[in-house]
C-alpha cells in the first residue's frame, strides 16, 4: 500500500513538472549513448568470446593451487573467478552456474563463488565510472583495484564460516 501511494505522488510530480523530468531523461540518455555504451561494449563482446573459447581446463589447472587453500573451492572454480574479475557480471554467474548444473560445484561451494566472482568488468569501472565520472583512467583503476580486494575479502571470509557448513544463505533466510 506504502508503494501505490509512493508511485502514485512520483507520478503526480511528473505531471506537475514536466520539463525537469524530460531534461533527466534526456541527460540520461546522452550519457548512455555517449559514455556507457562505447565503454562497455567491447568488454561484452570480450566476455562472451572469453566464455565460448577460452580452454578452461587450463585456467583451472594454473590457478586451482590458489583457490583450494585460499577459499576452499575446487579446482573447477578457478576458470569461474578469473572470468568474473574480467568479464564482469554476466560471465561470473553464467560459469557458476553451468558447473554447478554440471556437477562440478556443490550448492554451497556455488554459493559462495558467486558471492565473490560477481563483480563489475574493468570495463564499466575503468571506462564508465573511471573516464565518464571522474575524468580519470586513473580512479577508474583505483576502483577496479578496490573492488577486487573486496570480492577476494569475501572469499576469504566465506572460506572460515561456510567452507563445510550449511549454506550461509539458507541459514540466514531460515532465521528471519
Amino acid at each position: 500500500q506504502c508503494l501505490l501511494i509512493l508511485c502514485i505522488a512520483c507520478a503526480a510530480l511528473l505531471l506537475a513538472r514536466p520539463a525537469p523530468a524530460m531534461e533527466a531523461v534526456r541527460e540520461a540518455i546522452r550519457l548512455c549513448a555517449q559514455t556507457i555504451v562505447p565503454s562497455l561494449f567491447p568488454f561484452l563482446v570480450c566476455s562472451a568470446l572469453l566464455t565460448a573459447l577460452l580452454p578452461t581446463q587450463q585456467l583451472n589447472r594454473w590457478l586451482s593451487s590458489l583457490t583450494m587453500p585460499l577459499f576452499r573451492l575446487g579446482g573447477s572454480s578457478a576458470a569461474v573467478l578469473a572470468l568474473g574479475f574480467t568479464g564482469g557480471y554476466p560471465v561470473g554467474v553464467r560459469a557458476a552456474t553451468a558447473l554447478y548444473r554440471q556437477g562440478q560445484l556443490t550448492k554451497s561451494e556455488a554459493e559462495r563463488l558467486l558471492s565473490f566472482c560477481n563483480n563489475s568488468g574493468p570495463g564499466f569501472l575503468l571506462g564508465v565510472v573511471g573516464i565518464g565520472v571522474f575524468d580519470s583512467a586513473d580512479a577508474g583503476l583505483r576502483l577496479y583495484a578496490v573492488h577486487i580486494a573486496a570480492a577476494l575479502l569475501v572469499g576469504l571470509c566465506f572460506r572460515r564460516c561456510c567452507a563445510n557448513g550449511p549454506s550461509v544463505f539458507v541459514h540466514t533466510a531460515s532465521r528471519n
